[in-house]
């Protein structure tokens, strides 16, 4: 079916704060990617770029008359919230969208909601606090402690001095991040052992990757910013990810039922991606839940595409009909809805 599918990411260049320093590349990246494997598929693609002149973005989607909404939006205003918003405005506009939806996005942004949400479902992740001030309490935390922005993503503000081993480097640093990011941070328990993301497509988890830290001696196992997004760096270079990951399969078996379980919790929908821990006594914890994962070529959401044997171009098509099932689900259902009044 030829579809008209407007194409929605953020313009790297309309970042303000240069945000997207480390990542524009892979921004554009992704975007290109996605555009050519729908083109490929026959349909109509309008590449849509986020911009601050926000009542023309709308003016223009209402006006070009898409079938659905092809959503790579990760900010707004250089703010990581902005993806909620989005998600939000097209639920309220009844634009069918891919993707997770504006709830699903926020559970995932705040990290102390998501892992109440997993805790709830019985899910185990580290035990964590927030801090509002360098001098807040410890409570029944125990060392080492990995400190975090609450209300990031994409390792925005991580780096190997986060993990810390005695109070005096945790006020230290709580305050600085405190001072940067100008919101509670989160202190959660850090746990030394093996690093995986699980990749889910619809209610599958098609694939298990594993971190691999070729880090100096001493130096922290995290998954920095510059780790992720700085290819010049050290820590790109020694951080790589193999998938699928060495694992017998009763083991893969269950990190992949848990993290299937943790997106149903999140609320996530088409794709997502759980990061996991496993200590050295085989206890398993969900570290994260990105219901907006990078889906770029490079990614390791592709790498995980590619050890499941399913192209790029299945995959962004298998999306657009998630979304599609929805619009029409919604269709019959207002459907229903109007016959049972006039009935």
């Amino acid at each position: 079916m030829r579809l008209k599918v407007g194409l929605v990411f953020n313009d790297p260049y309309f970042s303000g704060k240069g945000v997207y320093s480390g990542t524009e590349e892979d921004v554009l990246r992704e975007v290109q990617a996605v555009f050519k494997a729908l083109e490929e598929s026959g349909h109509v693609v309008e590449p849509l770029p986020v911009t601050d002149d926000f009542s023309t973005f709308f003016k223009d989607i209402s006006l070009k008359n898409l079938d659905v909404v092809f959503n790579l939006c990760e900010r707004m205003w250089d703010d990581s919230s902005g993806e909620i918003l989005m998600a939000h405005l097209f639920e309220t506009m009844g634009i069918s969208f891919t993707g997770s939806d504006s709830r699903a996005l926020w559970l995932g942004l705040n990290k102390d909601k998501a892992k109440t949400a997993l805790s709830l479902f019985g899910i185990r992740t580290p035990h964590f606090k927030m801090f509002a001030t360098k001098k807040d309490a410890l409570d029944d935390l125990n060392f080492p402690l990995i400190i975090k922005p609450n209300l990031e993503d994409g390792s925005l503000g991580i780096e190997s001095t986060c993990v810390v081993l005695d109070v005096k480097s945790l006020r230290k640093k709580v305050k600085a991040m405190l001072e940067e990011f100008k919101r509670p941070v989160i202190v959660e328990e850090y746990i030394d052992g093996r690093e995986f993301n699980i990749s889910i497509l619809g209610d599958t988890a098609i694939a298990v990757g594993e971190v691999e830290f070729n880090l100096p001696e001493g130096e922290p196992k995290v998954v920095t910013y510059n780790a992720k997004w700085v290819k010049e760096s050290n820590e790109y270079k020694n951080t790589t990810t193999v998938c699928p990951a060495n694992l017998n399969k009763k083991t893969e078996k269950r990190i992949k039922d848990i993290a299937l379980k943790a997106s149903k919790a999140i609320g996530c929908r088409d794709y997502a991606r759980v990061d996991m821990r496993m200590d050295s006594l085989g206890n398993v914890f969900v570290i994260e839940v990105n219901p907006n994962p990078d889906i770029s070529p490079e990614s390791g959401f592709s790498k995980a595409l590619k050890a499941a044997g399913i192209s790029y171009q299945r995959f962004v098509n298998q999306v657009i009909g998630f979304a599609i099932q929805r619009k029409k689900a919604r269709y019959y259902d207002s459907n229903s809805k109007e016959l049972g009044n006039t009935a």
